[in-house]
């Protein structure tokens, strides 16, 4: 419950344009006094996940991370100095959201999440053949994939399973550009793993640049009126992630084909190409 009060608070805070500064503080305030109960409760318990707690368990591990994405810069729940570092951080949250479905999966599958857990399971069992994708991003999967048989052996992820996580990011965005079920991205994170998210976190320049296609899903989830905690994180995350790519060192950084993977990132956002590219 105090999870949900959280998230209420948040998208009053979020989504009611023109209200007095003072107002969006407190109600700001309110969802930190309640993510704060809740993260007590959610912490008590998540050493023993049981059929009892399992979808409030779930459920709350699932605000953490709407809160993260949807919190404005320098609020009170955002310490970090950019937003590459609060998504760095996301990806254990949502990472840990899908460790607990995964272990408790058919208990939940007997509670009030049954429906919604039913149609994203059926929505990715149904991935067959591919059978279409966006014509604007065929090239650019080509040349990811051209830049990851570039990476040198040293790299935290190796060339093979660079590999298999674009072939699972092609899925994820086929799926997210369908529209069947908003949200799919999300799903990207736990597909990817957790060497993945050390490689961001090593600022491995692939790593971003595959970070950089997640973010171009966030920001298509923007343009979806109830998704109101989106907001424009997905266009800030390809910016922050750009921008740092404009002093990449790499062998692959001087790669015409890494800075053709920019300017698509940059311009599916609506941000305009550099002007300039270090080559």
């Amino acid at each position: 419950m105090n999870g949900l009060l959280a998230v209420s608070a948040l998208e009053l805070a979020m989504t009611s344009h023109g209200q007095d500064p003072m107002k969006q503080a407190m109600y700001l305030q309110y969802a930190m006094e309640y993510y704060d109960r809740g993260s007590l409760d959610f912490r008590s318990q998540i050493h023993t996940i049981t059929e009892g707690n399992s979808t409030e368990l779930y459920m709350f591990s699932t605000v953490a991370w709407v809160v993260s994405i949807a919190t404005p810069p320098g609020a009170i729940f955002s310490h970090e100095a950019s937003i590459l570092e609060r998504t760095l951080s996301l990806l254990d949250l949502i990472m840990g959201s899908s460790l607990i479905a995964s272990e408790s999966i058919m208990w939940m599958m007997k509670g009030p999440l049954s429906s919604s857990l039913t149609i994203v399971i059926k929505s990715f069992a149904e991935v067959g053949e591919e059978d279409w994708f966006p014509a604007d991003a065929e090239e650019i999967f080509k040349k990811l994939a051209y830049l990851s048989d570039q990476t040198i052996e040293s790299a935290i992820i190796p060339r093979e399973k660079y590999t298999e996580i674009l072939k699972h990011l092609r899925l994820v965005y086929r799926e997210e550009m369908r529209s069947r079920v908003n949200g799919s991205a999300m799903a990207f994170p736990t597909i990817a793993g957790p060497t993945f998210a050390t490689a961001c976190k090593n600022m491995e320049p692939l790593a971003l640049m595959v970070l950089g296609v997640w973010g171009v899903m966030c920001d298509k989830l923007d343009k979806v009126d109830h998704i109101w905690w989106a907001r424009d994180g997905g266009m800030m995350l390809v910016d922050d992630i750009t921008t740092r790519l404009l002093h990449d060192q790499s062998e692959i950084g001087r790669l015409t084909e890494f800075w053709e993977c920019v300017d698509w990132l940059r311009t599916k956002v609506g941000l305009p190409i550099f002007s300039s590219i270090p080559l």
